[in-house]
């Protein structure tokens, strides 16, 4: 075992990564199992587990140092002790999650709010908010 310090963008230490296991996986069972195809051609994030995704998977145990420093989105941005504190205060028992770095469109939409019926869970739903994407937002402003 080894233990990984990982950093954020300040500099700061953020938490610790203890190696427990090193595999590589079979993207290819993945893909079916996770997209339902293992066609890049048939959806996007198939071509991106391909060509982005690394050829080898890291599991461990993490222990969070500290949180990073962020200006902006202040009421947004919570531990997952205060968003966890959040579901008890609104009455949810069972909380469907679901974490996205694109546009939720109507077919997602339809996927989680059907399964969240199904199951009798609130949505959490909890977008990538940044700048990755060009044309995302105007950024920066003209003045």
């Amino acid at each position: 075992m080894t233990a990984r310090r990982i950093f954020g963008a300040e500099g700061f230490l953020l938490t610790t990564l203890t190696v427990e296991d090193i595999w590589k996986p079979d993207k290819q069972k993945e893909a079916k199992s996770v997209y339902g195809t293992d066609d890049p051609c048939v959806h996007p994030c198939v071509m991106q587990l391909y060509d982005r995704v690394g050829a080898w998977y890291i599991g461990g145990r993490l222990e969070g140092v500290s949180l990073p420093i962020h200006y902006d989105f202040q009421h947004l941005r919570l531990s997952p002790s205060e968003t966890a504190r959040s579901f008890t205060m609104n009455g949810w028992r069972r909380v469907l999650g679901f974490h996205t770095d694109e546009y939720l469109h109507c077919a997602h939409r339809e996927m989680v709010f059907t399964t969240a019926k199904e199951i009798g869970a609130a949505v959490f739903l909890q977008p990538v908010a940044d700048l990755s994407h060009p044309g995302n937002l105007d950024w920066p402003l003209e003045s």
